[in-house]
């Protein structure tokens, strides 16, 4: 059986440029999950980024809603922009 971790494009948030199109892989860490909740953000989750600076990254969340994330939080959160393999496992 193929390691599918390997075969999935996972990274940081922080490393995520506008217009890309991600699905919430895992987000690490109690305090960035909360942080994350409150901005309506959970694992699972598509969003597309809209703008990224050192300081900020915003999101459009799938429902259309805007969020912006401070960009020390966004180190922790895991995405992905391969939805097909993500759906296979």
């Amino acid at each position: 059986m193929p390691n599918l971790q390997s075969t999935i494009d996972v990274r940081s948030l922080a490393e995520a440029r506008p217009g890309e199109a991600l699905e919430i892989r895992c987000i690490l860490f109690d305090i960035v999950r909360a942080v994350c909740e409150t901005l309506g953000i959970r694992a699972g989750d598509r969003v597309r980024v809209e703008a990224a600076t050192p300081a900020r990254i915003g999101l459009t969340r799938s429902d259309g809603t805007g969020a912006l994330l401070d960009a020390r939080w966004a180190e922790f959160i895991q995405v992905s922009s391969d939805f097909s393999a993500i759906r296979a496992a």
